[in-house]
């Protein structure tokens, strides 16, 4: 049985909808990411969750139980919020104690327990020697960390996370999500996580569910959904660079041409025919794509308009054809110069297909000088 599941949610103010039969559930110890641009409704769909605010229509089930009009206070959900909102007259130990000693579980918790509770939270955190300031001599990254670190001491129902770790310096970040990953594992409590980041998201999560236009258009485990895109806005949401698209055409053949590219086409396959003719748009990973100095059967002429160097990897970018740019990311040596022609060998690269109107992907999958089913 789920511990946490929203069914068919919707919500309106007035007469505008932002969520339309929004339906997911998160199981014991499961961290669901809900990934979508500001906007989206990722936020309300957490407030509705932690009883904030109540859906037009739908249920919320938390336990078992429908609690979709049950108050905040009786969900024993452990909410994060964007904003912090802490205590500003209470020191960064007592703001962290403070669902602890609230009087419905006062008696559950010896102040020797409060405080091995707090101390342990704030430690993960790396906030244990600023327990006893206030919040107003706090960064903002040090006060969202208080914020966490207030939920994270609770015993909840459901732990529900709104951009949590967005005001971290990067290097913090990278290392709590880490951290927060396996301390919410290890407890049998549902946890939604919220993000508009997608890295964040396939680090954290052991599903994802993208949030577009008041729907969700996809759910599931972060290689499934970094494989097989359902859109062209999920594709360029996940992976470090998201996913480069481009304008092509299929041919009566099955081959695939792109847009302006000078190279023979490819060959396309949806493993039960061949695509129809027509416009299309193409992605492809920049990670999958190759650099070249001489031509070859799979390999596009490209001009280079751009490199961005890094300590991981090193980003090569390019225009194909008249108006069409793209990125690679540059095997390990010297970045070629701004103007120099190279070609892109698109050899083995899986490139997913997409419907030019709407962006929603093919059933086919093409892979560069192959005429194969993906």
């Amino acid at each position: 049985m789920s511990a946490l599941a929203l069914m068919d949610i919707s919500k309106r103010f007035g007469k505008q909808t932002v969520l339309e039969d929004v339906s997911f559930d998160v199981a014991p110890g499961e961290i669901v990411a809900l990934v979508g641009s500001s906007g989206a409704g990722k936020s309300t769909i957490l407030k509705i969750a932690a009883g904030i605010e109540r859906p037009t229509s739908g249920t919320v089930l938390i336990g078992g139980q429908d609690v979709a009009r049950r108050r905040a206070w009786k969900r024993q959900t452990a909410m994060v919020f964007e904003s912090y909102v802490l205590y500003p007259l209470l020191s960064v130990r007592e703001n962290i104690a403070f669902p602890l000693r609230a009087p419905a579980v006062r008696a559950r918790y010896s102040d020797a327990e409060v405080d091995r509770r707090v101390l342990e939270i704030a430690q993960i955190c790396q906030i244990d020697d600023l327990l006893e300031r206030r919040p107003l001599e706090l960064s903002g990254g040090q006060r969202q960390r208080v914020a966490l670190c207030r939920a994270l001491v609770r015993d909840p129902a459901a732990y529900l996370m709104d951009e949590p770790i967005a005001h971290l310096d990067a290097k913090l970040r990278h290392w709590l999500r880490g951290e927060l990953r396996r301390l919410l594992s290890a407890r049998e409590v549902p946890t939604i996580w919220v993000t508009p980041d997608g890295v964040e998201s396939m680090a954290i999560a052991d599903r994802i569910a993208v949030l577009v236009d008041r729907k969700i258009v996809q759910l599931g485990t972060p290689r499934e959904i970094y494989g097989s895109p359902a859109t062209i806005g999920v594709a360029r949401l996940l992976g470090d660079l998201g996913m480069n698209i481009l304008d092509a055409r299929t041919e009566e053949g099955g081959g695939l041409v792109l847009d302006g590219a000078e190279h023979q086409p490819l060959f396309v396959s949806n493993g039960s025919g061949r695509l129809p003719a027509g416009p299309a748009k193409v992605g492809i990973r920049p990670a999958a794509l190759r650099l070249r100095s001489e031509p070859g059967p799979t390999a596009i002429a490209a001009e280079v308009i751009g490199t961005e160097s890094g300590s991981r990897q090193s980003v090569v970018i390019v225009r194909v054809g008249a108006d069409q740019s793209t990125k690679v990311v540059a095997e390990k040596g010297e970045l070629p110069q701004v103007g120099q022609r190279v070609y892109i060998d698109w050899e083995h690269a899986p490139v997913h297909v997409f419907s030019p109107e709407g962006g929603r992907r093919s059933t086919g999958r093409v892979h560069g000088g192959s005429n194969e089913a993906g």
